[in-house]
């Protein structure tokens, strides 16, 4: 998707830091710090803005809370199926008690691959939760939401609660209240790994927005032969 990406524009991706090749950090893992480390990697790699942002689930906590802090280097921003306020409550309460500790046991053992940056990000999402209230979506750039379908009245059939429809309905409606100019696509998907599904689709909607983003070219004005430039002009307004 990325090397597709790049015939139009310059893209970068990254490893936050303890995950991939990224050294870990002795910080605290919440969603201010993180953003504060994607501008650092940007003025490091001498990418200046403006940027359109593309953030996956928990990514795109860190689209929201960059383009709250440095509001004017966003022009624009893609989530795709983000993570929301309440999410973790959401899988707490969909998940029985032994579900949780055999989960918890096969991350402990290796068994469930999760580095130690991700699960300290995550200690930390109720923090996020906090001050991602207090950042709001802003209403002049373009805004491309992407979601699947997994949160659809047919999920009640495998386990998916009323409760937690109900809290991704009401994120929606937030977001859409916050940024009434925001474009929503639904991916014909029960999955929320719509990048790796779907890739032309997420490229279609980049793309889309490059295209709003971008200056458009002033047209060369028609040449007309000098000696009738002031007739054909004066005769023109009259008519």
């Amino acid at each position: 998707m990325q090397s597709e990406l790049a015939d139009y524009t310059r893209t970068l991706s990254y490893d936050r830091a303890g995950i991939g090749l990224s050294e870990e950090l002795d910080n605290e893992r919440t969603v201010d710090h993180l953003a504060d480390e994607l501008q650092k990697i940007l003025d490091k790699e001498n990418i200046h803005a403006p940027y359109i942002l593309v953030g996956h689930e928990l990514g795109a906590f860190i689209v929201r809370w960059f383009t709250h802090a440095y509001p004017n280097q966003v022009a624009g921003i893609v989530m795709i199926d983000p993570a929301y306020e309440g999410f973790m409550d959401t899988l707490r309460n969909t998940r029985s008690a032994e579900q949780r500790r055999r989960m918890k046991d096969m991350v402990d053992l290796g068994i469930v691959n999760m580095p130690k940056a991700t699960r300290k990000e995550l200690e930390h999402l109720k923090k996020d939760e906090e001050l991602l209230r207090t950042a709001k979506l802003p209403t002049t750039i373009p805004i491309t939401l992407i979601t699947s379908d997994r949160f659809s009245n047919t999920d009640r059939k495998v386990g998916a609660s009323s409760e937690a429809i109900a809290r991704w309905i009401t994120f929606l409606e937030q977001l859409k209240e916050q940024a009434p100019q925001l474009k929503h696509v639904e991916a014909k998907m029960n999955s929320a790994r719509i990048h790796q599904e779907e890739p032309q689709l997420v490229i279609t909607e980049i793309r889309s927005l490059l295209e709003i983003i971008r200056p458009k070219p002033t047209p060369e004005p028609d040449e007309v032969p000098q000696d009738s430039t002031q007739v054909d002009s004066a005769s023109s307004i009259q008519d």
